[in-house]
Formats: structure tokens, sequence, C-alpha cells
């Protein structure tokens, strides 16, 4: 006999998936109870999946209750629940930091710091109209009193303020707060919409609000909301 040709094929042509369809071809066999169920449910799931995500995402929105706003900015907004940054829901959770009470601006980045480490997501602060009014036409928003170091700290400690300048402010504080002077300068009634009381207390806020404008959240600062009350704890 002569040599095989060159081009003569000794034995079956090679298969390289040919191992692959065997081992698959023996595992179907082992678990065939199960694998076709298993496939099919699979395949399901894969087809279904966009549709009950779309439909899920749908019903939540419908769902969802109406948005509200101070008709200023949309950069805050609130619903039943919780309150919108950015279009973002989240959940303010504050504790309460009286910068009066520790009169050291320097350790006032510590408190915030340990009020994020706590979970902390906001923290309210008093501002003591006596304090910082001393007097009729006197205003003193300097050293510990000064304003944009509690900001600048909150800012760096990564927390929301909610701001509660009053002018009452309950706070365990002699007269709430109110300037001790009012209380026997003001002729109409304190804590009331008195004419004269609002004449004592409107530069104490206009002082503030003034300091507060350029700290909002709106404006890339950590004032996310601000409480003017004449009455603390009243509606809050």
């Amino acid at each position: 006999m002569g040599r095989p040709h060159k081009n003569h094929i000794l034995g079956p042509p090679f298969d390289p998936g040919r191992e692959s369809r065997e081992r698959i071809k023996m595992l179907l066999r082992r678990h065939s109870p199960w694998a076709l169920p298993a496939l099919l449910s699979l395949c399901l799931v894969l087809l279904t999946w966009p549709l009950t995500t779309s439909t899920s995402a749908s019903n939540v929105a419908a769902t969802d209750p109406p948005r509200k706003s101070d008709n200023y900015s949309d950069v805050v907004q609130w619903d039943n629940y919780t309150i919108f940054l950015n279009n973002q829901r989240m959940f303010l959770l504050t504790g309460e930091f009286h910068t009066f009470r520790l009169p050291v601006p320097d350790l006032w980045l510590d408190i915030f710091q340990k009020m994020v480490a706590a979970g902390l997501t906001g923290t309210s602060i008093y501002i003591h109209w006596a304090l910082t009014n001393p007097a009729p036409g006197v205003l003193d928003f300097n050293d510990w009193r000064a304003l944009q170091p509690i900001f600048d700290a909150a800012k760096l400690a990564g927390i929301f303020i909610t701001l509660r300048p009053g002018p009452y402010i309950n706070a365990e504080t002699t007269a709430g707060g109110i300037a001790l002077w009012a209380t026997s300068q003001v002729a109409g009634t304190l804590r009331t919409n008195a004419t004269d009381y609002r004449q004592a207390w409107t530069p104490y806020i206009e002082e503030i609000a003034g300091s507060v404008v350029p700290n909002q959240v709106s404006n890339g600062g950590p004032i996310i909301c601000e409480s003017h009350l004449l009455h603390n704890e009243i509606g809050f």
C-alpha cells in the first residue's frame, strides 16, 4: 500500500465544540428533572424584567404626593413625607446645638463632626436675641456671637442647618431669649403680632437674614431651612 496522501483525513474530523456539547448533554441527563423548568423560568424573568421595572416605577411616581416649595426656588421642596434637595429625596435627621452655650467657635466643627458620625444629617441652631441685641439699636454679631463661623463649620463637616432665630426661642433661657429691654419698652403684648413688638425685633431678624442669604443651600451653603416664628415650638 502506498503512503496516505497528505490531504487524506485519518479518523473523524476535529470538532472543537464537541466536548462542550457532551458536557451539556451529561448535565441535562443528570439534572433533567429540574434543568428545563429552571431554564424556562430564567428566560421568563429576563424577558419580563424591563416591563415589571417600568410598571413599578410608574406606580411609584403616580402615588407620590405633590411636592411643595417656597415659590422662590425649587432647590428645596417637600411632600408629606420628606424634603427634596436638588430633586433627590432625603431624610433630615437633626440634633440640637446651641452655640451660645459653647462660646468657643474653634470647637464647633468638632461638635458637627460628632453629629455626622452619629448618623445625623442636620442640626437645629437657635440664635439668641437678648445676647446679640443687648440694647435698642445695638447689634453684636462679633466673636462667639458671629454667624459665619457656624455656617463655615457646618459646611466643612457636611451637615445641614435649620436656623431658628426666634425671636422667642424658649430653650430654657431667661425670658425665652427675648431681649430684656423689650420687656419694659414694648407697650404691646410680647410674643404676639403687636406693632411695637415687631418693630423691636425687626432689626435683629434683618441682620440675621442678611447673613443667611449667601449661606443657603441654593447658594452652596449649609442652611436648608430657616424658621422665623414669633413663638417657638408652635407650628414647628
